[in-house]
């Protein structure tokens, strides 16, 4: 994360709007702010924290006192940031709750509520609170915390840090690396292991109380204690007890069977001596039985020989049954004649009536004959009138049908009068139609002139719309050129850092060789030296040098201190040293090419500027900030031609609109052109219909005067002329009614002249029928008659009247003849089954008193005592078994019991064993081992890897003096586990780190607050904040001490990371060429000054 701007309203110091613009500081190296004590300095980190998180960095600090306090009532409090992250811009801007006056009255206050508004590289806007912390967590890698840990080091801090012992370091890590889960597990193990204890007590205590429950009988505890002792686990002791329960459940049982059986046996015997006594109460009841059905049996005997008359009396009834069926064909017979009789009396009787029928019929047709000649006379006689009838009708006639003429010419007056009248009218209509049309055609072609001027107006659009398509092509190849320009600015910072950072080492190479070749030459003249010195020993006086010849020695050659030096090892250094050499010639060369590249890209890069934007020999600090402002001036020129081409867009639809509006005129005007013409076709057909209509009712005038009189009154004679027709109606109806009338009436006689000869001829034919009918009824008579003397010679042969008789008295009979029968069948089945029951009866009274014969030794009473003995004492067996096993089941259930409370007491010291080695192992009890609790062993992993972060700076610093480490007496220690040494490379000694200096102090925090910053941001997983804030600390250091400092810094810059160092010392304005100066005015109002040296 990069700060690009900062904009402060009304926060903290900050009274008015500041706006601090970061791109002017670069993109890596070191700024300062500074500024008095209290001017506002760490405002600036409090103001972006705010901006980012919500609220400022430190705790004290509370969001509702961020309003600053010198600020006017209608500035508004926010924090506006433009930031970037890994090449993408964001925007956010928050203001905090605040108390504000209200506009609408002095004394009156309003709470101005939280807001906050986040814009994205998409163009997407978040305005949630939560949703925006969320995202920028997500888009940073850290929360609030980590981010201040990260970006912002005080050294106070951490200068307390580096002497603070280890319980107050211990506080500090649990609340930086968030530790205190590993306290909260010791907490939870000990209260575990607490009840796992508690548990194992429990258990002991309950495993005690099992004694007392068990239940045991005094002679078993007798013998059993007497025999063992009482020493005896209580597991195997209860075994004892439930085995000696179960063997005497099992005696118990076989006793309890035995009487059970015993008492069956009884009970047996007992209930047969009772079915005894039954069988004797049942043999007296059968042999009274038996004497009652004996007299039964004698009665019915006494009926057996009573049948014989009752079979004559069968016989007797069956011969007369048999006479009346043979009669009953007779009644057949009978009933065929009556039958017969029956159908003549009918036939006569109908005769009868037919002939009565004819006869009246004859004469009531004498009477209407002797009318319709009557009426044929009348008819007659009227006949003759019709023809005058007739005559007067035909005169009506030819009056009535003049009188229609006239009639119909009257109406034709009228209608010629109405058709006059409807096209003068219709003319009139016509005429004022076409002055309305002709008007909207005037007013139509007034608004299509207006709107075709209007339309003029709109021909620039495409040309402008061309104008604008070149500008923004323009726009866009600008762009791309800056960004191919931002692109080759980017390569030479990145191989200028190349080109550095080679140069450097190419330096470090340098240095190593001249200081290798120092070595290496000064082993070769040591090695040399202590050759001549050990052959100069081998010398003696008046003898030649093996080297020199000379036989005087002298100043011999003497060997150096170091004498232990072989030709090996000078040769390895000089190898060295010739490899550093080779190395440093090619760190030349690589150097070399870098800076020519530089070169290159440079005079590219210059080469596209005065190509692409004419642009002479601008400085290569300034090409960057260029870039920006090109980039933000092209922005917003594209958006100024994008907001013309809106407004072109939005004429181009006034356009459209405009050319529709012509066009529905033009249309408008061809439907008005069209109605017009249409009209004058109407008007110029109406007018000759006029003028057909004037003559046509001049005619109809004349044939009426014709007819009538000249000048008539038209209402007085259709008058006149409706009463005319009115009598010649009527009195053409009247005769019509007459002549209508005469004609029925021949009609009529028409009819009579063919009816009267048929109704005679119909009269002569009824007359014959009578006299067939009288021929027939006299032959009917004849036959009834002897029919009637048959019928009464077979009634007198017969017993019954009618046959039904007959039947009625067989079914008599019959029903007698089943009786006799059923009662003798009855009778005698009775006679049968009582003689077969006295047979049994004799039978079972003989079994009986044989069976009580045979069991008459049973005594009922000594049985029935000897079962109720048996029973009782049953019961007490019963009772005693009942009372073991209750025990036994109660011993079995206490030894389950006890089993499974043995097994949880042994699973709960198991436990307890466990936890104890766990709980001792994070408390760091174990002996023989460190005694480290595991919140400090997690404190000491963390602390090493700042150490070895905070080490590469503080070597670097206090140059290649001291080295930070972890006091030896730390180690298998937790209340020293974290407490400082300082080895000091000058003499190799370890010493305290409170002997260190004020500047010393000052470089070992500064060290260990980077270091923490590097770890955290380690742990943060690889997020990149390129932004650092360190808030003062350097008054204390010494110019050289200072300037270490500085270098380190420096170093830390280079990897594209850009530090703010807060802070009022004099000399770091001097060495720093970058600064953001703080100020305030005589209102105590904080201000902003970006000075670039």
């Amino acid at each position: 994360m990069r700060p690009l701007k900062l904009k402060i309203s009304a926060f903290k110091s900050y009274g008015g709007k500041e706006e601090i613009d970061f791109e002017k500081l670069g993109n890596d190296g070191i700024y300062l702010i500074t500024g008095k004590t209290g001017a506002g300095k760490t405002t600036i980190f409090d103001a972006i924290s705010f901006a980012l998180f919500g609220s400022p960095s430190g705790k004290i600090d509370e969001v509702s006192t961020l309003r600053s306090k010198y600020a006017q009532e209608d500035i508004p409090t926010f924090v506006e940031l433009t930031f970037s992250y890994k090449n993408k811009i964001y925007y956010i801007k928050r203001n905090p709750s605040y108390e504000r006056k209200s506009k609408r009255g002095k004394f009156e206050t309003v709470t101005e509520a939280s807001k906050v508004e986040f814009h994205l590289p998409n163009g997407k806007i978040l305005t949630k609170k939560n949703e925006v912390n969320e995202k920028i967590k997500d888009i940073l890698g850290v929360n609030e915390i980590q981010f201040r840990q990260i970006c912002m080091i005080t050294q106070g801090a951490f200068a307390k840090f580096l002497f603070a012992k280890t319980p107050e370091k211990e506080s500090i890590f649990r609340e930086i690396f968030k530790t205190a889960n590993y306290e909260t597990l010791e907490k939870k193990m000990k209260e575990k292991y607490k009840k796992v204890e508690d548990e194992d007590k429990l258990l002991t205590e309950q495993i005690k109380s099992f004694k007392e429950r068990v239940e045991c009988s005094k002679d078993f505890e007798s013998d059993f204690f007497e025999e063992n002792k009482k020493n005896i686990d209580f597991s195997e002791f209860l075994n004892e007890l439930i085995l000696f329960q179960e063997e005497k459940n099992k005696k118990l049982k076989s006793g309890i069977e035995d009487i059970e059986t015993n008492k069956k046996i009884v009970e047996k015997n007992l209930d047969i001596a009772k079915e005894i006594e039954i069988k004797k109460e049942k043999l007296e009841e059968l042999k009274k039985e038996k004497s009652e059905e004996e007299i039964n049996f004698e009665n019915y005997k006494k009926n057996l020989e009573k049948h014989a008359n009752e079979e004559n009396k069968i016989y007797e009834l069956n011969t007369r049954k048999e006479i009346i069926k043979n009669d009953l064909e007779k009644y057949s017979e009978l009933k065929n004649l009556e039958d017969e009789k029956s159908d003549l009396e009918k036939l006569v009787f109908e005769k009868e009536n037919k002939k009565d029928d004819l006869k009246n019929q004859i004469e009531l047709e004498s009477k209407k004959l002797e009318i319709l000649k009557e009426k044929k006379e009348s008819l007659e006689k009227s006949s003759r009138n019709i023809f005058k009838l007739e005559s007067q009708l035909k005169e009506l006639k030819n009056q009535i049908e003049k009188l229609e003429e006239l009639k119909k010419l009257f109406e034709d007056y009228c209608e010629k009068k109405e058709n006059k009248k409807n096209y003068e009218s219709e003319v009139q209509n016509l005429e004022k139609i076409e002055n309305k049309i002709l008007d909207e055609i005037k007013k139509n072609n007034n608004l299509l002139k207006n709107k075709e001027e209007e339309f003029t107006k709109f021909e620039t659009i495409e040309k402008n719309f061309a104008d604008f398509s070149l500008k923004k092509n323009k726009i866009s190849n600008d762009s791309k050129n800056l960004e191919n320009l931002k692109t080759l600015n980017s390569e030479i910072d990145k191989t200028s850092i190349e080109y550095n950072l080679k140069l450097k080492e190419f330096k470090e190479s340098q240095e190593s060789y001249e200081g290798q070749d120092k070595i290496s030459r000064n082993l070769r003249k040591i090695y040399n030296s202590n050759q001549a010195g050990f052959l100069a020993k081998t010398l003696i006086e008046n003898k030649p040098c093996p080297v020199c010849g000379s036989k005087i020695h002298p100043r011999p050659a003497c060997t150096l201190e170091i004498e232990n030096i072989n030709l090996e090892e000078v040769e390895e250094e000089e190898k060295k040293s010739k490899e550093i050499f080779l190395k440093m010639n090619e760190l030349s060369a690589n150097c070399g090419e870098i800076l020519k590249e530089i070169e290159v890209k440079k005079k590219n890069l210059q080469k596209n500027l005065r190509d692409f934007f004419e642009i002479e020999n601008l400085e290569k600090e300034k090409i960057g900030e260029w870039i920006v402002n090109k980039f933000s001036s092209l922005k917003d020129e594209m958006k100024k031609i994008d907001d013309l081409i809106e407004k072109e867009k939005d004429r181009e639809k006034e356009k459209e609109n405009c050319k529709k509006e012509i066009k529905l005129l033009k249309e408008e005007l061809e439907k008005l052109n069209s109605s017009q013409k249409l009209n004058l076709e109407k008007k110029t057909k109406a007018n000759s219909f006029k003028v057909e209509a004037d003559t046509n009712f001049k005619n109809v005038v004349l044939e009426i005067e014709k007819r009538t009189k000249k000048n008539f009154e038209f209402e007085t004679e259709k008058i006149e002329l409706l009463k005319r027709e009115k009598v010649l109606l009527k009195e053409k109806e009247e005769l019509q009614n007459f002549i209508k009338i005469e004609e029925q009436n021949n009609l009529e006689l028409k009819n009579l002249k063919e009816e009267i000869p048929k109704k005679e001829k119909e009269i002569e034919n009824k007359k014959s029928n009578v006299i067939e009918l009288e021929k027939e009824m006299t032959s009917l008579e004849t036959d009834l008659k002897n029919c009637k003397k048959d019928i009464e010679k077979i009634k007198n042969n017969l017993e019954f009247e009618n046959e039904e008789f007959a039947k009625d008295k067989i079914l008599e009979f019959e029903n007698e003849i089943f009786k006799i029968r059923k009662k003798i069948k009855y009778e005698k089945a009775q006679f049968d089954e009582l003689d077969k029951k006295l047979a049994l009866q004799e039978k079972e009274i003989f079994d009986l008193k044989k069976e009580i014969e045979k069991n008459k030794d049973f005594n009922i009473d000594f049985l029935s005592q000897e079962f109720e003995t048996l029973k009782n004492k049953l019961k007490s067996q019963t009772e005693v078994f009942q009372q073991n096993n209750s025990k036994l089941s109660i011993n079995q259930k206490i030894l389950s019991e006890y089993e499974e409370k043995l097994g949880q007491l042994k699973e709960a010291q198991r436990k307890n064993t466990l936890l104890k080695a766990l709980l001792d192992t994070i408390q760091g009890k174990i002996s023989g081992k460190d005694k480290i609790r595991l919140e400090t062993y997690v404190h000491i992993k963390y602390f090493e890897k700042i150490l070895f972060k905070a080490n590469k700076r503080f070597f670097a610093m206090s140059d290649g003096k001291y080295e930070l480490k972890r006091s030896k007496s730390s180690f298998g220690n937790s209340k020293v586990g974290l407490n400082l040494d300082i080895f000091d490379y000058r003499n190799g000694t370890v010493r305290g780190a409170a002997t260190l200096s004020g500047g010393e102090s000052f470089l070992a925090s500064l060290s260990l607050a980077l270091g923490f910053s590097d770890v955290v941001q380690e742990m943060s997983g690889g997020i990149q904040l390129e932004t650092l804030f360190i808030d003062e600390g350097f008054g204390t250091l010494d110019e050289a001490t200072l300037e270490q400092a500085m270098s380190a810094l420096k170093s830390l810059s280079t990897d594209k990371k850009l530090i703010g160092i807060i802070s009022h010392v004099n000399e770091l304005k001097e060495e720093i060429d970058k600064q953001i100066i703080i100020t305030k005015d005589t209102a105590g109002i904080s201000h902003t000054a970006i000075n670039i040296l």
